[in-house]
């Protein structure tokens, strides 16, 4: 799970003692989607919500962290500056098309009260990202 940068409990635990900078350099060293992860949960804390769009589309583009598609899911469902609801829907059932059916039970969690367009919608925006960001087929497993 850590290669498609799913942090555990405890290592979401002991990055809450370094800053964003110290995390940046870090997952900069490492390379490893898990370190992005956490470097942009650090980001979320301070409130850098831009910055940390760009690190975790980045990270799920080139290196397939699908955690990066429930951060993103988060930082659209609850960043006031980018509060947008039909792409929180969307990032989750990206994921859920990239192979995490846990993704399925939160969305329907999170959005059981969606009306039927805006599943619709999610749904085609989702497939659309999905060509975007794998234009030849491949696609990250968890």
């Amino acid at each position: 799970m850590q290669v498609r940068g799913y942090p555990t409990a405890d290592q979401i635990d002991a990055a809450r003692a370094f800053s964003a900078d110290q995390l940046h350099r870090e997952a900069d060293r490492t390379g490893a989607p898990v370190d992005v992860s956490l470097y942009a949960q650090a980001l979320l804390r301070e409130r850098q919500h831009r910055e940390a769009f760009g690190a975790l589309v980045q990270s799920f583009s080139q290196d397939g962290n699908i955690y990066a598609l429930y951060l993103l899911s988060d930082i659209y469902q609850n960043a006031h500056d980018m509060k947008n609801r039909p792409l929180a829907m969307t990032y989750l059932r990206l994921a859920y098309l990239a192979g995490d059916h846990k993704a399925g039970v939160t969305f329907a969690i999170r959005y059981g009260d969606a009306h039927p367009q805006e599943l619709a919608a999610a749904d085609m925006q989702a497939a659309h990202f999905r060509r975007q960001m794998a234009p030849g087929g491949s696609w990250p497993r968890p």
